[in-house]
């Protein structure tokens, strides 16, 4: 073997082991101080790049149970208020029928009528004040999407303003919560309707010259085949019942989705035993209507309890996907540790006794 002073390739390739051991020794550090396999690109580029779409999805959804579970907070915040609502409705039904008794007097009927209005007043409370996160829930204005999904309109919705133009009452309307009411096809009311009069009229199979009239905005609209009256600039419609029995309707503002209790039938009234088998009937329809609707919370509340399963199911094991591609297998790891590091030791020893090699030429100087 040739001895050449000027080049030492045994002490070059000594050194270059113990660099190759020493990026080895260096990477398993990196991996078992981070518990991931790939910390940079150059770990593995296409791994890196499937990781962070996978750690997008598992991102997005655990955030859409997060959204799955506010929307249930929200259904349960409005289903609890109408629960309060149904009950406040079967008392109001239950006074009712109190007065619709002939042995009541006319205080007797003024007690009933003090507790159905401080009732009525606090169902409209109820509806104007039930908020959740700042969101009013029962005026007719909620209208909530939900994202239930890691990516673009993957969605659920659902409103609290539905019932709008519905019909719940035989004599009258009743307006609250999500409900709408508008004298049971005999009349209708737009948005923008200031006030109505009206008045059924019987009408004969001979048609006579009946009249029914309506004033809205100030001026007055009449329709001698007692079939419809319509508003200026199609504000609001009117609708007589050409079979209705001869009977005033009290008055009553426009019909919104959600609005106040009093602007669908008026002032509820038991001071009679006529307004109060009419207030029964009245009732009856709105606890069905209220029931209704709570019955559309009970099943959106169960919809969103389903995707949240779904969701957790699906993150669980799109996050086990990803730590197959991302996270460091310590038992490997380990295992290459041990090796970088008996390699890098064994490589130091050899490249201090390769050092020494060319000091053997000093020997056959004498």
């Amino acid at each position: 073997m040739a001895l050449y002073v000027n080049t030492n390739t045994s002490s070059l390739s000594a050194q270059r082991q113990l660099m190759n051991s020493g990026k080895t020794l260096d990477t398993s550090f990196q991996r078992l101080s981070s518990g991931l396999r790939i910390n940079s690109a150059a770990d593995d580029a296409a791994g890196l790049q499937v990781s962070n779409r996978l750690t997008s999805q598992v991102n997005g959804l655990n955030q859409a149970v997060r959204n799955a579970n506010d929307g249930i907070s929200v259904a349960q915040t409005a289903e609890g208020a109408l629960d309060e609502t149904t009950n406040m409705l079967q008392r109001m039904r239950t006074l009712s029928i109190q007065s619709a008794n002939g042995s009541n007097s006319d205080a007797d009927r003024k007690a009933l009528q003090q507790e159905i209005t401080a009732l009525s007043t606090e169902i409209d409370r109820i509806a104007s004040d039930t908020t959740f996160g700042g969101r009013s829930l029962l005026d007719g204005s909620y209208d909530g999407v939900y994202q239930v999904g890691a990516d673009a309109n993957q969605t659920i919705s659902f409103d609290l303003s539905s019932g709008e133009n519905q019909d719940y009452a035989s004599n009258g309307g009743f307006t609250m919560a999500g409900l709408s009411s508008n004298a049971a096809e005999e009349a209708k009311y737009q948005e923008e309707v200031a006030a109505y009069n009206d008045y059924f009229v019987q009408k004969d199979a001979a048609k006579a010259q009946a009249r029914a009239e309506a004033e809205a905005n100030g001026d007055d609209y009449e329709d001698p085949e007692l079939e419809a009256i319509a508003a200026a600039e199609e504000r609001g419609e009117v609708y007589v019942d050409p079979n209705a029995p001869a009977m005033p309707q009290p008055p009553a503002s426009r019909s919104s989705s959600f609005g106040d209790t009093e602007q669908g039938f008026g002032s509820p009234s038991v001071t009679s035993i006529q307004n109060a088998q009419s207030m029964i009937s009245i009732l009856d329809n709105m606890i069905s209507a209220v029931g209704s609707k709570r019955a559309e919370l009970g099943a959106i509340q169960n919809r969103l309890g389903s995707s949240i399963s779904n969701l957790s199911n699906i993150s669980e094991n799109v996050s086990a996907a990803r730590s197959r591609v991302r996270d460091a297998d310590f038992a490997e790891e380990t295992a290459k540790l041990t090796s970088s590091q008996i390699l890098q030791q064994a490589s130091s020893s050899i490249l201090a006794q390769a050092n020494q090699r060319p000091q053997t030429a000093l020997s056959l100087l004498g």
